[in-house]
């Protein structure tokens, strides 16, 4: 029963949650909703050399940040993106995709700490922004930049786009040579074949059935790779790897003197437990007196970037790997996690020296 409460359901919860993200990103692919939710993020995504898929994905997790990888992997695996683009495009999501936890992180800091709940929130929100204005520059550095694709009545990664652009060269022949009536006909036939492929691709009830005959396709590898990376990071937890890891870490702090010794006990919690426990050795600090609400920040702050490769081992290799191959899954975590950490550390150096 313990091995259930403690493996069993939070293995099951995150299995809940991809597999309905993945269900929706095939939905809004089979729907081809992707365009319109990219016109959202279309100036930024232009902005960073990014093609449609990245600002689809870019508004999309704001709302669900499993949707909007499970809409990168589709487009990868369908070879539509690069895996430059690819990396990009998961950087890119940086702000939405902690913007969706904002409000419950600020919730349940603020009855602990009051008014320093909202410098340490919004110390995390202006990184998470600078991680996508950094992605903005990285991509207009290596990404050429997304061709104007004419306007057509089809999405621009559908076949039905590129036949529609061959019919418009066609009428364009039709007008070079006199308007010659056998490519009249021809161009006449494209149409019509055109038009009634399209009925049937956009028929709610065709998307329907060619989205969940997708997402059944993809269900078991999700759960082939999700569940045994999960379960091996707990096994993993469970021998003391993590916690052997945390006391190493917690026995050399020295360079940590810039910190008062009242806040280290923040910084060790953090490490070896989530962050309530750590918000509950800040409240304690903060009560009992000798600390100042700069101290408490700092503190977390440090935790915060000292917990990084923790949360990407126990939290993101497992979700990610449920979407991409392990290697590739493993580069992604480790580059988010990566700039995450950077970020971090610059925003704690600059409160730090202003503060």
């Amino acid at each position: 029963m313990e091995l259930w409460h403690s493996l069993g359901v939070p293995l099951l919860r995150l299995l809940t949650g991809l597999a309905a993200g993945l269900l929706v990103a095939n939905l809004l692919e089979a729907l081809h909703w992707t365009r319109h939710i990219a016109r959202l993020a279309a100036p930024l995504s232009r902005a960073a050399h990014l093609r449609e898929t990245a600002g689809a994905a870019f508004a999309l997790a704001f709302v669900s940040p499993v949707a909007a990888n499970g809409l990168l992997s589709e487009k990868y695996n369908a070879g539509l993106i690069s895996g430059r683009e690819l990396m990009l495009a998961n950087l890119f999501n940086s702000l939405p995709a902690y913007l969706v936890h904002t409000p419950t992180i600020f919730l349940l800091i603020w009855p602990v700490l009051g008014p320093p709940a909202a410098l340490y929130v919004g110390l995390t929100l202006l990184a998470a922004a600078g991680r996508t204005c950094f992605t903005v520059l990285l991509g207009r550095l290596l990404l050429q930049p997304v061709p104007v694709r004419p306007q057509t009545a089809f999405p621009a990664d559908t076949p039905f786009a590129s036949v529609q652009r061959d019919i418009e060269n066609v009428k364009l022949l039709c007008r070079d040579f006199a308007a010659s009536p056998c490519l009249k006909i021809v161009a006449g036939r494209i149409r019509s074949i055109v038009k009634r492929q399209s009925q049937a691709c956009f028929a709610p009830g065709d998307a329907l059935r060619r989205a969940c005959r997708r997402f059944a396709q993809r269900l078991p590898k999700l759960f082939g790779f999700t569940a045994p990376a999960y379960v091996l990071m707990y096994a993993l937890q469970h021998c003391g790897v993590f916690h052997s890891a945390e006391l190493w870490i917690t026995d050399n702090m020295a360079w940590l003197s810039f910190l008062k010794p009242q806040v280290m006990g923040i910084i060790a919690l953090h490490l070896a437990a989530e962050l309530g426990a750590a918000l509950g050795a800040a409240g304690s600090a903060l009560q009992a007196g000798g600390v100042y609400p700069r101290d408490i920040v700092l503190a977390l702050m440090v935790g915060n970037i000292l917990s990084t490769p923790m949360r990407a081992l126990c939290h993101q290799l497992p979700s990610y790997t449920g979407f991409f191959r392990p290697g590739l899954a493993l580069r992604l975590v480790l580059a988010n996690q990566g700039l995450r950490a950077v970020s971090m550390t610059l925003m704690t150096v600059l409160y730090y020296c202003c503060s």
